[in-house]
């Protein structure tokens, strides 16, 4: 008779048990999906601000004296907020900023937005005529 009672309680403990690891491990896989998620959308904010200086160095290639400085003052973009070069992708956009001036070496300013991230790079290019090329690379 004393036996009865005792199967039971260990029903509920081993019930209880396998419960608990369940809710870890949803709980694991759950976190898990958000890091790797936070990782994509990161990533793709660097990318992101990339093509903004491939376009920057695209445009440079085409006109050495190109610059996206509305009101020539030298501050372009995120200074200036309202000069800059903007394009949106499947993934997010980009905004680059090319200050005035009339020869390289120049410094480019983009960058990439994705949902709630966001990734500047600062890129100086110098060249000349069809030949620009970048110096420096750095995320700020």
């Amino acid at each position: 008779m004393k036996n009865k009672g005792i199967a039971l309680i260990l029903a509920l403990f081993s019930l209880a048990f396998i419960s608990l690891l369940v809710v870890i491990f949803v709980d694991t896989v759950t976190i898990d999906q958000q890091i790797v998620t936070n990782q994509v959308k990161d990533t793709q904010t660097l990318f992101l601000a990339d093509a903004g200086v491939e376009y920057a160095v695209c445009k440079l290639k085409a006109d050495n004296t190109y610059d996206t400085d509305a009101d020539s003052d030298g501050i372009v973009y995120p200074t200036d907020a309202g000069d800059y070069d903007s394009d949106t992708l499947n993934t997010g956009s980009y905004k680059v900023g090319i200050p005035f001036g009339a020869a390289l070496p120049k410094t480019i300013t983009s960058e990439g937005v994705s949902g709630d991230f966001s990734r500047t790079l600062e890129v100086v290019v110098d060249g000349s005529g069809s030949d620009v090329r970048i110096v420096t690379w750095r995320e700020i």
